[in-house]
């Protein structure tokens, strides 16, 4: 479950970081979008304003010959004048996405054009002769009233550019910060996912230490109990040998020797009655039987080999198969174990 946890909060994080990527994409593309809207604003206020300096310039041209009829106003005046017409149809094109600034570059379009007319016919005049004074008050009022409306159209202009400006400067910025917040939190969570990620696999890797720590231990107690197991067999098995080495003794030197004695004294006897000599005689075979009986119990229970020189030797028959002892009953096939614990009693 944990790994699950993990993998999901791992997963998480990485759609995160992506996301935030994505994001920083379209804003990076939306900003290069406004800087494009603001630049086109800029480009389209300088044309407004290269119109007008251009009207300015070939208004002063025209009224500077018209007054004074000197040949370099007049000069100027023409290598301006076709750049007017010119800059209208630059401010035309890049005001073609804008319907109203349309309706106002045509407005401004016809009103120049009226405006270069009056200004050809005071310059005919003047060329035909000194104008009167009242010829050149009407030239004079009339450019002056086409450049006033002239002038309010460029500065209607001009404002609709500068709120175009502010409203894409602002939408700009609320892009920006949008996109900057997204950004941000979609990096802090990823941040918070990859933390949560870590302790994740932290709690699992000291969970598998833990568990692995738990099992060695429990295999040393696995270890140590066999061990102490071990110990409590042999102190068992010790034990019942010390036991069985008690009753062998017990048996050899307390009731063999109580036995031999009395097969003693009853081969001293000499009846001379023959009934009583085979009732001595059975009692005799009797008491053998009961001493082989007893030192074949008694070494059965703990060969003494065992003591001096172990399994091997004990097991190991000797070249007489009759005890050296005197009066022993050991039978045959045990006589080399009964001579060597005889020979030791």
């Amino acid at each position: 479950m944990t790994a699950r946890k993990a993998q999901v909060a791992f997963v998480s994080a990485i759609l995160l970081l992506l996301l935030s990527g994505v994001a920083a994409l379209l804003a990076f593309m939306n900003l290069r979008r406004g800087e494009k809207l603001v630049g086109h604003t800029h480009a389209v206020k300088d044309s407004i304003s290269e119109v007008e300096s251009l009207g300015a310039r070939l208004s002063r041209s025209m009224l500077a010959y018209v007054l004074s009829g000197d040949e370099r106003f007049l000069g100027e005046y023409q290598a301006n004048l076709p750049s007017l017409p010119e800059a209208l149809d630059g401010l035309q094109k890049k005001t073609a996405d804008n319907p109203l600034q349309r309706t106002n570059v045509s407005r401004l379009t016809e009103m120049s054009g009226e405006r270069m007319e009056l200004w050809k016919s005071a310059i005919e005049l003047r060329k035909s002769g000194t104008p009167g004074r009242a010829e050149q008050e009407a030239y004079a009022s009339r450019s002056l009233a086409l450049g006033t409306r002239i002038a309010e159209i460029t500065r209607a202009m001009k404002d609709e550019e500068e709120e175009l400006l502010g409203e894409r400067r602002q939408s700009a910025d609320r892009l920006f910060r949008l996109t900057l917040a997204i950004i941000v939190g979609a990096f802090g969570a990823a941040l918070v996912l990859f933390f949560i990620h870590y302790r994740l696999l932290r709690g699992e890797l000291e969970r598998r230490q833990l568990a692995e720590q738990a099992a060695r231990q429990a295999e040393q107690s696995t270890r140590d109990g066999q061990e102490a197991l071990r110990r409590l067999s042999i102190r068992l098995l010790q034990m019942q040998d010390e036991e069985r080495r008690r009753f062998s003794r017990e048996l050899h030197d307390s009731l063999g020797q109580y036995l031999a004695g009395l097969k003693m004294i009853l081969e001293q006897v000499n009846p001379a009655d023959s009934r009583q000599a085979a009732l001595l005689e059975d009692c005799v075979r009797m008491t053998d039987q009961c001493i082989g009986e007893t030192r074949t119990m008694s070494y059965l229970l703990h060969p003494p080999l065992l003591d001096e020189s172990g399994v091997a030797s004990a097991a190991v028959s000797p070249s007489s198969s009759t005890c050296r002892k005197r009066n022993c009953a050991c039978p045959r096939q045990l006589s080399s174990l009964c001579f060597a614990y005889c020979r030791k009693a």
